[in-house]
């Protein structure tokens, strides 16, 4: 091609017509943009082919992080729902003076159960360095950041607090309840079963930690309708 094109550009400078030779130029010119722009436009078409398959792998392994963290949030929501439900049967026999059940035991322990949560989000903060621009929908990159970027963080916050007061409560529970587990069931046995059933203390414990379970439980089955949505959309997005 380039032979052709001096053959024609020194047949024009021999036969000496300054027209023909300028448009000749003037056409090379644009041949050359012509190919500069279609080796650009290749060039981009290979870089958008390969962030399309780079956003593929990635929403792929943020939709099972989500799966798992939308599993563990459940089971977190029926820990802290168990712990509910223990803890009206323990408040109501307290409040009634009903006497002492070994049956008590169990639901002592559950009335004591918190819960945390390992939130997975090693993909999201892979997808935040490498750009969430290589995300093509607007839509889903902002409901990713707002799950991962917002939301998670101040349910982790949360549950943080939740834990706090763990240890002190503990500490009363170690000094007057014998701690032991069968079959993976826990049981709390009151040492002092009219102690329990008249200290304020106890009673102030368990009020604090029905209200905290119910705080969280709430929270956590918003976070888990938050997360199945963005968990849809990926799926949308990836045409499952």
């Amino acid at each position: 091609m380039l032979t052709f094109l001096r053959k024609i550009r020194k047949s024009l400078i021999e036969s000496g017509s300054a027209r023909k030779y300028l448009l000749y130029a003037i056409g090379e010119i644009l041949l050359v943009m012509i190919g500069i722009l279609l080796a650009l436009q290749v060039n981009n078409w290979n870089e958008w082919r390969k962030d399309r398959i780079n956003e593929r792998i990635l929403l792929m392994e943020l939709s099972k992080s989500l799966e798992t963290n939308c599993q563990d949030i459940e089971f977190s929501i029926e820990w802290l729902s168990t712990a509910r439900r223990s803890m009206e049967v323990v408040k109501s026999i307290l409040t009634n003076y009903q006497p002492y059940s070994d049956t008590l035991d169990v639901h002592f322990a559950q009335s004591m159960n918190t819960t945390s949560i390992d939130l997975d989000k090693s993909i999201f903060e892979k997808l935040n360095n490498q750009g969430l621009g290589i995300i093509e929908s607007e839509t889903l990159q902002n409901e990713i950041t707002n799950l991962f970027g917002y939301k998670y963080p101040v349910v982790e916050n949360l549950l943080q607090d939740y834990k706090v007061h763990a240890p002190y409560i503990n500490q009363y529970l170690d000094r007057h309840f014998i701690k032991h587990s069968v079959s993976g069931w826990r049981y709390f046995t009151p040492m002092d079963y009219t102690f329990i059933q008249n200290d304020n203390f106890f009673h102030s414990i368990q009020s604090d930690n029905r209200m905290r379970a119910e705080g969280i439980e709430f929270v956590l089955k918003g976070l888990l309708e938050d997360s199945q949505k963005v968990l849809q959309l990926i799926k949308d997005e990836l045409g499952e």
